[in-house]
């Protein structure tokens, strides 16, 4: 069923303005994953001990820098700008018959959740700028199953987000393995060799995102089963547990290759691939 004559018409009213939110969102998401990246693989090598690499990390180093708060400021609207893209688009993705109803629905709410998350992130942009507790991601993780855990329910919920995290990390490796990439980026009409380069890059940088998203969620399902959140990790946890592994700095240099690649394809994809609504 197509979309009702009403709505097609504010859809094509808004979408200029909706795709230069989706795709500074897409530019700004793609230079902080070039950042952690870059923290990782230092930190693989050698050249940067003791601190987490993780989202927070970088925008504290960013945070450093001499034009730090403005860097920070446009990270934030870039964060926010993505948000607003997500909720759009699930307001409007298209109704095709193609696509089962259920499958509609989980689209639209997985990408409302999308939403909520880049305007946390904005927030937490914003929060280093006025000055907040830096908190890293692993206390920010350990503090929220915490408070879950101590209500009815929480160990089962904090287990469930656990399962729903692997299962995004596992369809991430294979939306990488199948060459599915964000709907909204469409390589198809560049020309070879460049769209071969970026679709490589996007093939690799999932595959490793889902590999990171998976090691989050197996701390996290200790976590519930244990009944202890202080196994509960972040970002720079699953990078930690990396590191320390027997073969660490191979393993942390090929995940950072892996999110170096991923943020180099949305910096690309958000500045030369076609923008879709579906």
């Amino acid at each position: 069923m197509g979309d009702k004559p009403e709505v097609q018409h504010h859809v094509r009213r808004a979408r200029p303005w909706a795709e230069r939110c989706g795709r500074y969102g897409f530019g700004t998401r793609g230079m902080v994953y070039i950042l952690v990246s870059v923290l990782a693989f230092l930190q693989a090598t050698g050249f940067r001990h003791g601190a987490i690499v993780s989202g927070r990390s970088a925008l504290i180093l960013i945070a450093a820098q001499p034009f730090g708060t403005i860097l920070l400021i446009a990270i934030a609207l870039g964060f926010f700008s993505f948000g607003l893209w997500q909720l759009f688009s699930a307001i409007f993705l298209p109704m095709m018959r193609r696509r089962s109803f259920i499958k509609m629905v989980f689209k639209r709410f997985a990408r409302v959740c999308s939403g909520i998350t880049q305007f946390c992130l904005s927030g937490a942009a914003i929060g280093l700028i006025i000055g907040a507790r830096r908190m890293s991601d692993d206390a920010a993780a350990v503090g929220w199953t915490a408070w879950l855990m101590n209500h009815m329910f929480g160990r089962v919920i904090v287990l469930g987000i656990g399962i729903g995290i692997a299962v995004f990390g596992l369809t991430q490796i294979y939306k990488g393995w199948r060459k599915k990439f964000p709907q909204q980026l469409d390589a198809s009409e560049l020309k070879e060799p460049a769209r071969s380069f970026v679709t490589k890059l996007g093939q690799f940088g999932l595959m490793a995102r889902g590999i990171v998203f998976c090691l989050v969620a197996v701390f996290l399902i200790h976590a519930a089963i244990d009944q202890n959140p202080y196994e509960a990790k972040g970002l720079g946890g699953a990078m930690h547990s990396l590191e320390i592994h027997r073969y660490g700095p191979w393993l942390l240099s090929l995940v950072a290759i892996g999110l170096f690649s991923y943020g180099l394809y949305l910096l690309i994809g958000s500045r030369y691939c076609a923008f879709r609504l579906d």
